[in-house]
């Protein structure tokens, strides 16, 4: 007797192999993993950043970061005691500007001024005003706007 006829074994999978999937895709899944990694990273550095300008701001306003330099001395008007000011005044926005002998950072500090002090103004000296306080003292302090206000 002869062998009944088999059919023919037929593979009917199409596409690549399993491992050939396996060892094609995990390189990119790898990468994207990786970029993924990179782009937060870069995002905590932003925010580090923004919050240290931040800190640095706020830190520089109570130390008085105002501008270094020579004072080009105008009239020094001292003595009589102000009761109230008279003309332009420069008044404190925040606490802990510095006022001071001289319109440098190096300068002796007269007195270290409040939020809302108000001083007569005098002139203005670079990037330094020039005012009489209500003791009747001349002195300087910063022109910054996050500082002072010339009204």
């Amino acid at each position: 007797m002869s062998e009944p006829d088999r059919p023919e074994v037929v593979d009917v999978r199409e596409g690549p192999e399993p491992a050939t999937v396996i060892r094609t895709a995990v390189p990119w899944v790898l990468l994207a993993i990786l970029l993924l990694v990179i782009i937060n990273i870069f995002a905590q550095y932003q925010t580090a950043q923004k919050q240290a300008e931040s800190a640095t701001a706020t830190d520089s306003a109570r130390v008085d970061p105002g501008p270094a330099g020579p004072s080009k001395a105008a009239s020094s008007t001292t003595g009589a005691k102000a009761a109230a000011p008279k003309g332009p005044t420069v008044v404190v926005i925040i606490d802990g500007v510095n006022f001071r002998e001289s319109a440098t950072n190096s300068s002796s500090v007269i007195e270290a001024l409040n939020k809302g002090a108000t001083l007569t103004w005098v002139a203005t000296e670079g990037r330094w005003y020039k005012a009489r306080d209500a003791k009747g003292r001349t002195g300087f302090i910063s022109a910054d706007p996050g500082l002072t206000q010339k009204r």
